[in-house]
């Protein structure tokens, strides 16, 4: 490119003229032969493939001034016009300035073809170091140029990927048809005149038209094509150390009617030790035969975080020699073996087959019984529908309650109560009762218990339920509060043999804990959890030894794995959660008796001897300090309905966001209009006396409503209004809310009681508080009973006009409402 020693590379994305991310700045980390090399990778998420997004790339020399600096720029589209990812190793010229931030395809640029960019674009699951085949966009011409230029190779050479001109692909022997078309397409995206110059050296080339004439008489020759169909059965010897998601990538040679990767549906995890297994075909209609022709196999997983991890690779051929024929389908079964010690060197079962003579009868694969801790569906007052008695054959088993896992911030000590509880007489055993002990050493957040108890058969009838109670000290109001619960079925029966009798459910479980305690009429799957934490118990056969806590995997089976919420927040979670023993963070609460700061003995007995002086039933913990606030998510505020209004008529909320709400003033008197929103979508088949809004929640990068701990105040609340404008002098001496507007407060509540109600919550975490969610706190002060809904009234669409439709009415309130508060119209 140039004799300057490092070369400058902005890089981004676009789309329609609008930049969707920062510009990145990074310089050359390595120079080759006058190549200079960017080694910075980043994965884009969360992009459809509908929109039309494009790269940008600007390459200028260091240490020079701007107008100087220029060397050229490039740019590509990610998706093509199938709506796929242009997957590959790509090579693009260097357009001459200035740069045209609205590129399309059709537009055209202007090339010097002295310089030139090669970038790799792939899934965000491809492996880094994957080879790709080299694709050009630029004049067929110019590719015979650089795909048959003579290079006199050493050994020791390294050998380059194979350029593939999407121009002359007509003329490969290994291309197939259908490809041809899209690949073809790719070729028009940049259509650009090749100098004279190069085109009478390529013309002078013998050699080049030599080859060029071979490769097109053995086009002519006609490859064959094959159906091919590829049966998985299992995998054998796999060894994991978590119960992540399996699935086989499989990769192919270009140039297919399928495509050229395809994966297997998850795996199933099967009776024997170590072993994995399903039912799965994949056919391709037609497969371009070609020697030594090989097809690569990964086993990929995917954790609780959606971050899929390459574990082992292998290959096999996918054609064999035949005395009849040159080629034919290596068809029959194959046991392909991986690499990777670590996971035990696993080997897949396969079977390849010839469509033409049928799909062949797939091995029946038996997968293990997957047994969760408590029914999906079983409702908590639900009675066993069983009168098969239990098997005898273990007279006892321990149930070891091991850990818990990210518990709120505001957690101190912690400690795991419960009991049984028979859903036949629906009551609480008292011959059983748990209650872990309190480790001062422990972790706050990670906080292990240690706790074991040995139970026979006569001492828990078999259609019994353990229940869990987490609870913890809060740091911020020293009272015990309830985290949440969890639930486990200590029996279960085997639906796939009759008349089966009921079974211990051992094992190694991670309950998830839930935010308030079950009713009747709530199944867990649609019970509110607490996000991230969970329970780790085990059950094991009292005659055997149990193994230590944390030397084996905990199960997390269904509908107990994290919600997509959780998945939000588990980065958040586990980089903020300091290591802290509960004993610095108790000593940390401050105000303690003398006693208990003194000796370890005596902070030790003031903790146990809170517990259980704790009768009343606690309060929930605040799932606001799940985790702190972060601006680059913000929060989101939903105004959901008011009640109890003075007026008749249509009814528009304006919301006002500023960092200082109450020195600015009025809402309508803000001078920045971008802090202010209203509602749109005003219910009309609401009463206009209590009228609902149904746009859901406004979001924002910066928010009034914090802990002092710098968290969302999360909720669905109940705020009182007022009448006249808003004092700010009054409003400013009040440090809370409630201070405002008791009976004997300065602000004047309106006749009628009115009231509004909202949500505010974490931006990463809108999927816990719904329309539908209980209110959580009430800001209405001591004058809280005169707070009620107003009696019927009518409908809103019963103030439309006749002869006036839904929209014309709608559209004329807010045009009248805009041109009286000179608010800007929001889409």
């Amino acid at each position: 490119m140039t004799d300057d020693p490092k070369i400058k590379l902005s890089f981004c994305l676009f789309e329609a003229g609008s930049a969707l991310n920062k510009v990145k700045c990074e310089e050359s980390v390595e120079k080759r032969n006058n190549s200079f090399i960017f080694g910075k990778r980043k994965a884009y998420i969360s992009i459809d493939s509908s929109r039309k997004v494009h790269v940008i790339a600007d390459f200028r020399k260091t240490k020079q001034c701007w107008e100087d600096s220029k060397i050229g720029w490039a740019t590509f589209p990610i998706f093509n016009n199938e709506g796929e990812i242009n997957y590959g190793q790509w090579k693009l010229p260097l357009n001459c300035y200035p740069i045209n931030f609205e590129y399309s395809p059709q537009n055209g640029t202007t090339s010097d073809y002295n310089k030139f960019i090669f970038f790799r674009i792939y899934p965000n699951y491809t492996l880094n170091t994957e080879q790709l085949v080299t694709i050009t966009l630029d004049d067929s011409s110019l590719m015979f140029f650089s795909t048959f230029k003579e290079v006199k190779k050493t050994q020791n050479d390294v050998e380059q990927p194979k350029v593939v001109q999407p121009a002359i692909v007509d003329i490969l022997p290994d291309v197939g048809k259908k490809n041809t078309v899209n690949i073809k397409k790719k070729s028009t995206l940049v259509k650009q005149e090749v100098p004279k110059t190069i085109e009478k050296s390529i013309v002078s080339d013998k050699k080049d038209s030599q080859k060029l004439d071979d490769l097109n008489q053995t086009k002519k020759d006609a490859v064959k094509q094959f159906p091919i169909g590829f049966q998985f059965v299992e995998i054998n010897n796999l060894k994991l150390v978590d119960n992540p998601t399996i699935i086989l990538r499989v990769k192919l040679s270009e140039g297919d009617s399928a495509k050229s990767l395809f994966e297997t549906k998850p795996c199933e995890p099967g009776v024997i030790e170590n072993q994995y297994g399903w039912e799965f075909n994949f056919y391709i209609e037609t497969f371009v035969e070609k020697s030594g022709r090989k097809a690569v196999l990964e086993i990929v997983v995917d954790y609780i975080l959606n971050c899929r991890r390459v574990l082992a690779s292998g290959q096999f051929e996918i054609f064999k020699y035949h005395f009849k024929e040159p080629f034919d389908i290596n068809d029959g079964n194959q046991s392909i073996s991986f690499d990777g010690e670590i996971i035990g060197k696993p080997t897949l079962l396969l079977k390849i087959y010839k469509p033409k003579f049928g799909r062949p009868v797939p091995k029946k694969f038996v997968p293990k019984l997957i047994v969760p801790s408590c029914p999906e569906e079983a409702y908590f007052y639900k009675p066993v529908e069983s009168s098969n008695e239990t098997d005898n054959e273990l007279s006892s088993i321990n149930i070891s309650i091991d850990a818990g896992r990210f518990l709120p911030d505001n957690s101190t000590a912690s400690r795991i109560s419960g009991s049984f509880y028979n859903v036949r007489t629906k009551s609480f055993s008292k011959k059983i009762q748990i209650a872990t002990k309190i480790d001062l050493d422990t972790s706050v957040y990670n906080p292990e218990f240690k706790f074991s108890v040995t139970i026979t058969n006569q001492q828990v009838p078999p259609f019994s339920i353990l229940v869990l109670e987490l609870q913890t000290i809060d740091i911020l109001t020293k009272e015990i509060v309830r985290v949440g619960y969890s639930y486990f079925t200590l029996f279960f029966q085997d639906e796939r043999i009759p008349q089966a009798s009921l079974s211990y459910n051992m094992g190694l479980f991670q309950l998830p804990v839930y935010y308030e305690p079950l009713k009747k009429e709530i199944s867990l799957t649609k019970s509110a959890r607490v996000p991230c934490t969970t329970v780790l118990v085990r059950v094991t056969s009292s005659e055997v030894e149990a193994s230590p806590y944390s030397s084996k995997v905990y199960q997390t089976y269904e509908y107990e794995k994290p919600q997509e919420s959780d998945l939000n927040l588990y980065y958040f979670v586990y980089a903020q959660k300091k290591s802290f023993s509960v004993r610095d963070r108790l000593l940390a609460m401050g105000n303690l008796p003398k006693s208990a700061t003194q000796t370890e003995e005596g902070l030790l007995a003031w903790t146990s001897k809170l517990f259980e002086a704790t009768n009343e039933i606690p309060r929930s913990i605040d799932l606001a300090f799940i985790c702190k606030y972060d601006a680059t998510y913000g929060f989101k505020v939903s105004i959901d309905k008011a009640e109890s209004l003075e007026w008749k008529g249509f009814t528009i909320a304006v919301i006002s966001f500023s960092t200082s709400p109450f020195k600015r003033g009025a809402p309508l008197k803000s001078k920045n209009q971008n802090d202010i929103l209203y509602t749109k979508i005003t219910n009309l088949n609401s009463e206009y006396k209590n009228p609902e809004f149904d746009d859901g929640y406004f979001g924002w990068t910066a928010c009034p409503i914090f802990h002092p701990q710098k968290y969302v105040r999360m909720g669905k609340f109940k705020l009182p209004l007022f009448e006249g404008d808003m004092d700010v002098e009054t409003l400013s001496q009040y440090s809370s809310f409630e201070d405002s507007w008791g009976e004997e407060g300065e602000l004047t509540l309106t006749n009628t009681f009115s009231s509004i109600t909202i949500r505010v919550v974490d931006g990463r975490r809108d999927g816990e508080i719904t329309k539908e969610s209980m209110v959580s706190n009430y800001f209405l002060g001591t004058a809280f009973n005169k707070f009620k809904r107003a009696g019927y009234s009518n409908l809103v669409k019963s103030l439309i006009p006749r002869k006036t439709s839904k929209e014309e009415y709608v559209e004329n309130v807010y045009t009248q409402f805009l041109e009286y508060t000179n608010l800007p119209i929001i889409p």
